[in-house]
């Protein structure tokens, strides 16, 4: 099946080399495998579908840029069994890239949940590149602003830090 539909429920993404995509990232977030093309040539090739072990798509110089080991980070996916934003609601702005409909894919697949306003009880994410008098703007009125880019790092690094001022029971 070619993922074209983000909500779609799959478990083997395959990918020719590591590029930091939307659905590498949800397949990250949903523990999907995460295979080198050579898995399905070399299962085709065998007639039979190969252990998927020895297919793990590798990349060391993007792994080293985006500071993240493939193989580490599915493990410790599948051993959580929570999402990284699991209890977290964020607010999504207008200008936000990926594009909201991808974002908020990426941060319901994680756990979260994206809520229609801004508030000082949500994670406010925005365009830092292009939104800086409504970061500002927001940052002033004591709203916690969280960068797109944070958001994408956390998923592929399993980490996330919110700004001090988020607080996760919110509402």
């Amino acid at each position: 099946m070619y993922i074209d539909d983000l909500s779609a429920d799959f478990d083997v993404l395959l990918s020719d080399n590591l590029r930091r995509t939307v659905k590498l990232m949800l397949a990250i977030n949903k523990g999907a495998e995460v295979l080198s093309l050579k898995w399905l040539t070399e299962s085709g090739q065998a007639k039979k579908l190969l252990p998927t072990q020895e297919f793990v798509l590798r990349d060391e110089e993007m792994e080293r840029r985006l500071n993240f080991s493939m193989a580490e980070v599915l493990g410790k996916v599948r051993r959580e069994r929570s999402g990284i934003f699991e209890g977290r609601k964020f607010y999504l702005s207008k200008g936000v890239v990926p594009v909201f409909k991808e974002m908020k894919v990426l941060i319901e697949s994680g756990g979260g949940e994206v809520v229609e306003r801004a508030s000082k009880r949500v994670l406010n994410v925005f365009n830092e590149s292009k939104e800086k008098s409504a970061i500002a703007q927001h940052r002033g009125e004591g709203y916690p602003i969280c960068g797109a880019e944070s958001v994408l790092e956390a998923i592929i690094q399993r980490k996330f830090t919110p700004p001090k001022d988020a607080d996760k029971d919110d509402e």
